[in-house]
């Protein structure tokens, strides 16, 4: 299958996630964006560029987390946004 590299899609998460570092998580996310190139490959489109964003609760902070899951033959990288990093510069009242 053929990558577009001049798309990008978002990936939506639910909710806003308190921590990161459980494997179960990761793989649900893993599985998550497999199935949405599924979906494109049986379409018969082009699967464009994934990403995902997963937003943290207020109470964890950068050095807490890894947004890295790293299983050999596949990898998941996810893009965090801290809560406590928009508290910390003044956009949010804590």
């Amino acid at each position: 299958m053929k990558r577009s590299h001049t798309k990008t899609r978002i990936l939506p998460v639910s909710y806003l996630q308190n921590i990161f570092n459980k494997k179960a998580d990761k793989l649900k996310y893993l599985n998550y964006m497999a199935g949405i190139a599924s979906r494109y490959q049986k379409e018969k489109k082009d699967c464009p560029v994934l990403r995902m964003i997963v937003i943290y609760t207020g109470d964890i902070m950068r050095g807490q987390v890894s947004c890295e899951y790293n299983i050999g033959a596949a990898r998941l990288k996810v893009e965090p946004a801290f809560l406590s990093e928009l508290i910390q510069k003044g956009y949010f009242c804590g």
